[in-house]
């Protein structure tokens, strides 16, 4: 369930913007209390590291993604769009503000 619904919900929001690394570590926190909440009041008991549980399945883990990494590939993706796609509107409406005289790798 987190894999399908909790790891899908911030995807939108991290490909238009870089998520603070503060803001990532609670997501993941939010991600490992619920794995080993429980009801009782006792603790749960940890079965894997939660770093292990973002290892592919095929390495023994649950294929969880890294938000971070995750998010700096889809700013790339929107990175190589406005690259490739001079004519979009979605370069023309950026290119005004933020690179007039230039090109997208040239902007501040």
């Amino acid at each position: 369930m987190i894999k399908a619904v909790a790891q899908a919900i911030p995807t939108y929001m991290m490909s238009i913007f870089k998520i603070p690394e503060g803001l990532i570590d609670e997501i993941h926190s939010m991600f490992a209390r619920f794995q080993w909440e429980s009801t009782d009041p006792t603790r749960k008991l940890h079965w894997h590291k939660w770093e292990a549980l973002y290892l592919p399945k095929a390495m023994g883990g649950l294929g969880f993604r890294d938000l971070k990494s995750f998010n700096l590939a889809l700013l790339a993706k929107q990175g190589w769009r406005l690259i490739h796609n001079l004519g979009s509107l979605l370069h023309n409406i950026l290119q005004a503000p933020y690179f007039k005289h230039g090109t997208f790798m040239e902007a501040n």
